[in-house]
């Protein structure tokens, strides 16, 4: 008799039973199956949908690296002569493969590049026509969605860099790499190298001009000089009365100090030759005229108006330059990068079942319960024929003591 439980017990025990039946469940879960393949069904059917509604993506990838020094020959054989003429070593104006392909990159990554290349996609357009006027929100959305698109990244192991653009166009994705991006990154990189070599004919030009014009001005004031000392000695050599020279008179030690003993007529011969000298020469900083144009330069003039008449004609062509050689141009996808059909599909599979399964045990929980609950309320111990009375929380609470009680 005190082994027996009462109902309330039997429904109330926290752990009826500790052992997990496998085969039960599995029997069980077999028994819900057409609500976990309904469900499994359900998520496969809404993943195929949302795989074929979702829009495809077509992405490609061009791969460039370092030019070869025969690729970028034109510049470094028309800076010689540049450099040749210069204050400067030649070697510090060349430019060697490594310079000439990180410039290239500069223009590359630039975000002109991508400004750029996005007026030339189809995003730019849609961003024009689904507005009556220009909407700069939906030009910017759809410049972060190019950009998005578009990525530019550089291995530093072996400096090939992989420019990768995705687009809803097969044909425009390789567009966008092959004729837009990487020509314009190369039109800007021979544009620097132009503005480069003009800048520094410009600046050749001008340090030899320098030269020149101080060439000529030490001439003219050597000659000013000259003169006026000449002349100076002459109104001496009047003044004394001394008509010519007298080599046995004086020597060249003291004709370096007194010019005026040389004589009135040689120092009028002298007087009159230096007047004739700046009209044997022409001068580069005077406009030339038909009486000057068969007079020579002074000297050291005429080497240097040389140069300059070869810069004048010197043209240089960097139209064959290449700043990165291309290993791989980029291609016309066949099937689209994005999104992966059969991967949605798999994953709505799983999860479909997943949740088929979950459902299913849920479900189970519930049948157990109800049928515990029952057990519970039907199944009472029988003694000699008699049902024993179902006890309630107040039966089981202590009786108090009684005060006699010892």
């Amino acid at each position: 008799m005190n082994n027996l439980q009462t109902p309330n017990q039997l429904y109330h025990s926290p752990y009826p039973d500790d052992e997990i039946d496998l085969f039960e469940l599995m029997e069980k879960l077999f028994a819900q199956k057409w609500l976990i393949i309904a469900i499994t069904f359900v998520a496969a059917a809404i993943a195929t949908i949302t795989a074929l509604l979702l829009p495809s993506s077509f992405s490609t990838e061009a791969v460039i690296n370092e030019p070869s020094s025969a690729n970028i020959a034109a510049w470094n054989s028309n800076i010689t002569y540049i450099a040749s003429h210069s204050e400067n070593k030649a070697s510090d104006q060349y430019l060697s493969t490594e310079e000439a392909y990180q410039l290239y990159l500069k223009y590359l990554t630039s975000p002109m590049a991508r400004r750029y290349a996005f007026q030339k996609s189809s995003l730019a357009g849609l961003a024009s026509e689904n507005a009556s006027a220009i909407d700069k929100t939906a030009l910017a959305g759809q410049y972060q969605t190019f950009s998005a698109d578009l990525s530019i990244t550089t291995d530093k192991n072996n400096n090939r860099t992989k420019v990768r653009y995705s687009s809803k166009d097969p044909e425009e994705s390789t567009y966008i790499i092959n004729q837009v991006l990487l020509p314009y990154a190369q039109d800007q990189f021979l544009k620097n190298l132009n503005e480069n070599f003009q800048a520094q004919v410009k600046t050749k030009k001008r340090q030899l001009t320098s030269q020149i014009k101080r060439l000529e001005s030490n001439f003219i004031s050597y000659n000013r000089l000259r003169l006026a000392e000449l002349e100076e000695a002459l109104a001496q050599a009047q003044a004394a009365g001394i008509t010519q020279l007298r080599t046995n008179e004086v020597n060249a030690t003291i004709l370096d100090g007194a010019t005026y003993l040389l004589g009135e007529k040689l120092l009028k011969s002298r007087i009159d030759a230096i007047n004739k000298r700046a009209e044997k020469y022409r001068f580069f900083s005077t406009p030339q005229t038909e009486d000057n144009a068969q007079k020579p330069y002074i000297r050291g003039v005429s080497s240097r108006v040389f140069e300059l008449d070869q810069l004048d004609n010197l043209e240089p062509d960097f139209s064959s330059m290449i700043p990165a050689t291309i290993e791989q141009p980029a291609l016309v996808p066949v099937f689209p990068s994005k999104p992966n059909k059969k991967l949605i599909v798999a994953l709505g599979v799983i999860l479909g079942l997943m949740a088929g399964v979950f459902l299913a045990l849920i479900r189970i929980a519930l049948n157990n319960r109800k049928e515990r609950q029952k057990e519970a309320d039907h199944s009472y111990p029988i003694v000699a024929g008699h049902k024993v009375r179902e006890y309630s929380d107040s039966d089981l609470r202590p009786e108090p003591a009684r005060p006699d009680a010892r």
